[in-house]
């Protein structure tokens, strides 16, 4: 009896424990999009975002080129998808983390465009504003630009 007991127990807290992941990765911190799959790649991309490795799973690949022309300033784009990742992961290895971000404004373009318009905070008190579009593509959401 004292051991089904436990058993309930610990169920209970895994249950608990799931929910509770899963709830706030649906909660974006700021302005909510509305569309609960959107927030959860908005989320995902944020927690990677030290990380191309990462946080290209939730970003279009012409987003990840872009990425590493920006910081490389190589425009040749004779690299792979992954040569690229790995250069621009060595470039960027040392510089600042982000810690946080904060939708501003969401901006529904169409119904497979979506603008954010967010402040990102970063380590040593820094902060900016940016805004990215994120656009629906083979059913899922993904980062494709920044502005």
């Amino acid at each position: 009896m004292k051991l089904k007991f436990i058993f309930v127990i610990i169920m209970i807290s895994i249950l608990c424990s799931c929910e509770t992941v899963s709830k706030s990765l649906d909660e974006v911190k700021g302005q909510d999009t509305g569309i609960p799959e959107l927030n959860i790649v908005i989320n995902k991309y944020f927690q990677s975002f030290n990380d191309i490795n990462e946080w290209s799973a939730f970003a279009s690949d012409d987003f990840v080129k872009r990425a590493y022309s920006w910081c490389s300033g190589d425009t040749s784009e004779t690299k792979t998808i992954e040569e690229m990742k790995s250069i621009y992961f060595d470039i960027n290895k040392d510089n600042l983390k982000l810690i946080g971000y904060k939708i501003e404004e969401v901006d529904h373009k169409s119904s497979i465009n979506v603008m954010i318009f967010v402040t990102r905070e970063w380590e040593e008190g820094i902060s900016d504003q940016t805004t990215y579009s994120i656009i629906k593509t083979d059913e899922e959401w993904k980062i494709d630009n920044r502005f």
